[in-house]
């Protein structure tokens, strides 16, 4: 989920990232969110990389800064649609872990801007790197550890706002009930392991709408992806499984 989300958001100018997802894959019915016709639902849990693009505020400085961030249309169509939902009265929810990784990616943002700006582009090698990544990420949260402080209380601000929208789900009664759950579904999915917290949380709970961009969540049966990702939403209308 964190890894889709990073690529997804800074993929470098010449490269292209071919996300494997088919018609075979899809599990779940997928609405898609653009069309104008996807029902507004009653709730909605809501994965990392939508709370980003929803929440995150610095994207205008981290692009000003020469970074990438996020494609046009994450950072609009699901803001417009989040607005609506909220409107009609859908309630959000996540889990903890999600917010870790809405922690996680945002200060990666906050760390690559103050890089970008570094005329030195310090890396751990004698020569600069060429680009921000997650290891010069990791480098930066000890070169920078004077502003780390402020960045990180800036995040929790985040997370205590967007904590009025958005609420978590219950934890299971012991972490071992949480694991069964989460291998339950991850198993017969192509999702990854966070993805699969997320989906056995949510479910165990009867919570079963999701919003979000990764593919990987189009692959848990039982579920109802809302997305504006165009590669799930061209293998969800093959397989049948695009709800019109």
């Amino acid at each position: 989920m964190l890894l889709h989300l990073l690529l997804g958001a800074r993929q470098q100018p010449g490269t292209r990232i071919t996300l494997m997802i088919s018609p075979a894959h899809i599990r779940a019915d997928v609405f898609d969110i653009r069309s104008g016709s996807a029902p507004l639902p009653d709730h909605l849990v809501v994965d990392a990389n939508v709370l980003y693009w929803v929440f995150y505020p610095n994207f205008a400085a981290l692009r000003a800064a020469g970074g990438l961030g996020p494609q046009p249309y994450q950072t609009s169509v699901y803001p417009r649609f989040w607005a609506l939902a909220e409107r009609n009265g859908c309630d959000f929810f996540t889990v903890a872990a999600t917010l870790g990784e809405f922690a996680k990616v945002s200060e990666f943002a906050e760390l690559e801007a103050r890089w970008l700006l570094d005329p030195a582009h310090p890396g751990p090698g004698a020569a600069p790197p060429p680009r921000f990544d997650p290891i010069i990420c990791k480098f930066c949260r000890y070169h920078y550890s004077s502003q780390l402080i402020n960045i990180r209380q800036d995040i929790e601000a985040l997370i205590s706002g967007l904590r009025s929208s958005v609420a978590l789900l219950h934890q299971f009664p012991s972490a071992e009930d949480e694991h069964r759950a989460a291998c339950a579904v991850w198993q017969p999915s192509s999702g990854d392991f966070p993805d699969s917290v997320l989906v056995g949380t949510s479910q165990d709970q009867g919570y079963t709408n999701f919003l979000s961009d990764d593919s990987d969540l189009a692959t848990f049966a039982g579920l109802t992806l809302y997305t504006a990702n165009d590669r799930t939403v061209n293998a969800a209308k093959a397989a049948r499984r695009l709800v019109t």
